[in-house]
């Protein structure tokens, strides 16, 4: 998670310098792999914790990235699992399960970043099939616990940020 969190701030400094010092209007693009263990209950308690917190770095960015006008998309990839070497095949291959090749992450990622319109979204990637699940499943999900008052908790906190910057007009 620390190198998720240090390589994207990096990244977003490079681009944001990069970007002024070109002119260039287009924006970056960050695309962090997760896991489906970062959106299912996974008894690799280390591994599990870790892949949410990707998803919920990632959520966050999003937010804040947006709230900034900071010139850059940030996406996620949750492949399920992979040829990687780090599972053992001769398991998998006794268990019935196979695994994807990682070209299959890897055009989930090449997707996220040339697609424009992509930003905040979060890919499943099973056996070769794509399926975006954070704007079609997470965020209708959590939609639909909203509280009575009609207001996201993130709208809470960003005007609670204000009004603790002395940015905030209304009346709290």
């Amino acid at each position: 998670m620390k190198g998720v969190i240090n390589t994207t701030t990096l990244a977003v400094y490079h681009m944001r310098r990069q970007q002024q010092s070109q002119g260039d209007s287009s924006k970056g693009s960050v695309v962090i792999t997760c896991s489906v263990a970062g959106i299912q209950r996974f008894r690799a308690v280390d591994y599990g914790t870790a892949k949410h917190a990707v998803l919920g770095f990632m959520r966050g960015m999003k937010q804040l990235l947006a709230e900034h006008d900071v010139p850059v998309r940030v996406n996620a990839i949750a492949p399920s699992w992979t040829r990687t070497g780090v599972v053992p095949e001769a398991v998998m291959k006794q268990l019935g399960v196979s695994l994807q090749e990682p070209s299959a992450a890897g055009r989930a990622a090449a997707g996220l970043m040339a697609d424009a319109a992509r930003d905040g979204q979060m890919v499943h990637v099973a056996d070769g099939r794509y399926r975006e699940i954070e704007e079609a499943v997470l965020l209708p999900a959590s939609n639909a616990i909203v509280p009575e008052s009609g207001e996201l908790e993130d709208t809470t906190l960003r005007k609670m940020m204000q009004v603790m910057n002395g940015v905030y007009k209304d009346k709290v």
